[in-house]
């Protein structure tokens, strides 16, 4: 039984969902694309210095401290 699960789930992975299955949770209707994680990271730490800076009291995290999460610094820490 786990065997065809695994072949199901690697042709999926392949691209291949007539043979395939994959997951879905609730929201996934709201999808609208496919982004790396890299840009989905980018993404969130933008949206959230923009808050921060607007609304610094939202975050609960002084401002000294929340200006080292510039998506900057954080490129700066890839390895």
């Amino acid at each position: 039984m786990c065997h065809i699960i695994a072949l199901a789930l690697t042709n999926a992975k392949k691209g291949d969902f007539g043979n395939g299955f994959a997951f879905a949770g609730a929201n996934a209707y709201r999808i609208d694309k496919i982004i790396s994680v890299k840009e989905l990271i980018e993404t969130l730490v933008k949206e959230y210095m923009a808050v921060a800076i607007q609304r610094p009291m939202v975050t609960g995290i002084p401002a000294q401290k929340r200006l080292r999460f510039s998506p900057k610094v954080i490129k700066g820490n890839q390895k």
